[in-house]
Parts: C-alpha cells; structure tokens; sequence
C-alpha cells in the first residue's frame, strides 16, 4: 500500500540493503525506511540513458502503471 505523505522523500531517508535486479533503464535496490523500518524496493534510473535513447514516454507510463497497481 502507497502511502500518501506530503513530505518528500529524499534517499537520505533510506538505509539501502543490497541490489535486487537490473533493467534496461537502471537498477532496483531493497531498502529499508529509517522512520519505519519497513522493506520497499527502489527504482534507480539512469536518466543520460533514458534521454539519449528518447525514452521519457516509457518511464512514465512505468511509473502511472505502477501507481494504479499500489492503489
């Protein structure tokens, strides 16, 4: 379940544990939340390749695909 805080976060406010898969656009890391402890996986794009090879319209439709899931 997402939660809806009005607080951004920022990597600073995860403890990341190890590496758990890697995509075209970057990598995804299990991470702790240091105000929860709880686990979530982090997306890390590398944002040269995704403007090099014009895929701006992919990431986002990943990201509103996965917020209609989380719902």
């Amino acid at each position: 379940m997402v939660e809806n805080n009005d607080k951004k976060k920022s990597i600073n406010d995860y403890k990341f544990i190890k590496s758990i898969g890697e995509g075209a656009f970057g990598k995804v890391y299990l991470a702790e939340e240091k105000s929860s402890n709880k686990l979530v996986a982090i997306k890390a794009l590398d944002k040269a390749h995704i403007l090099k090879h014009n895929k701006i319209k992919s990431v986002y439709r990943e990201r509103d695909i996965l917020n209609k899931l989380a719902k």
